[in-house]
Parts: structure tokens; sequence; C-alpha cells
């Protein structure tokens, strides 16, 4: 059978191809990527179409095809062959005699009480916890769905002013070939 030549895509938006076999597994991916773009296996994180790509499957179990692009997402480097369990997420004690100055902190700075923030700081120091939750059943099913995707951005009153201001945008979003 022939090779696939994929393009794999870095999230620093750089980007180089390889050329495998459709039998070959997940892993023997990683260590094509590896030898290319010096990342090793275990902190590399594959996506294709919205899907994180395990490393025990094949790249046909994923119906891959030649010529498409596969995204990298480098993690963080594993601290051992056991991790430790990600500890329980808990919000701060809020103090709320002082909200007023938290709430009203100048534009752009971070509010460690906002959930978003919170969220956002957990999942960059546990990149396994990102790949849980983009392997779940529950955002499988949320990206293969398009209009429930389209529904929410557009009930999202910030992406509604991005889309608003960028009229390429929204006409990505509600072109039925791109999603």
């Amino acid at each position: 059978m022939a090779e696939l030549t994929l393009t794999i895509k870095c999230s620093n938006a750089s980007q180089t191809t390889v050329t495998i076999e459709p039998e070959a597994s997940v892993l023997d991916l990683k260590a094509k990527i590896s030898e290319v773009l010096s990342v090793p296996s275990a902190q590399q994180r594959l996506i294709y179409k919205g899907r994180v790509l395990k490393d025990e499957s094949t790249l046909r179990d994923y119906d891959i095809q030649d010529g498409h692009t596969v995204h990298m997402v480098k993690g963080a480097a594993p601290a051992s062959a056991n991790p430790p369990p990600p500890a329980a997420f808990s919000a701060p004690p809020v103090n709320t005699s002082n909200l007023g100055a938290l709430f009203g902190n100048s534009a752009g700075a971070t509010n460690p009480l906002d959930p978003t923030s919170r969220m956002h700081e957990q999942l960059l120091r546990n990149p396994e916890m990102m790949q849980q939750i983009m392997s779940s059943p529950m955002m499988e099913n949320l990206l293969n769905n398009p209009d429930m995707i389209r529904n929410m951005m557009m009930n999202n009153p910030q992406m509604q002013q991005l889309l608003d201001s960028n009229p390429q945008m929204r006409h990505i979003l509600n072109d039925p070939a791109v999603r």
C-alpha cells in the first residue's frame, strides 16, 4: 500500500512533512516526528480532525488520509513512569472585603478569582489533563457536531464581537465545507 505524506503543523505555526505507512501506529508517527523536530514522543500530543490520537491506535483507525494535516502540541516531559493523579481543582478562599479592588483591575491583568484563568493555568501545568478532556466521549461528541459548536460560538458575546469585526471568520464558521 502507498505511504501517506502528512503535514505536521506545530502549535508555534511551524510545519513539516513526514511519510509513513498507513498501518503504522500513532507511536510510530510520533517517532518519525521526533526524528524531524527533535521533540520526544512522550511530549507530543497529536490531534487529527479534533481528536487526540492514542499511541496504541493505528493511523488507519483514525482514517488519516494522504496529504492531510496532523496538529502537534508539545506537552511537558513526564515527571515519572507513574505520575501522581492530578490534584482536585479547588477555588481559593474569597476575601469579600477586597472584591472591589480585585474586579477593578486594569485591562490585561489576570484575575486570580477568574475561573477561566485558573483553569488555563491548571491546563498549562498538566497537559495530560487536556488530553483526558479532549479524548472524553463528551468532547468527541461535541467536536463531531459542528452545528452545536457554531451555536455556542454565535451565543458568546465576545465571539460575536470578534465575528462582527472579522467577516472572513464569520464566512468560515458558516461554510459547511470548512465545518
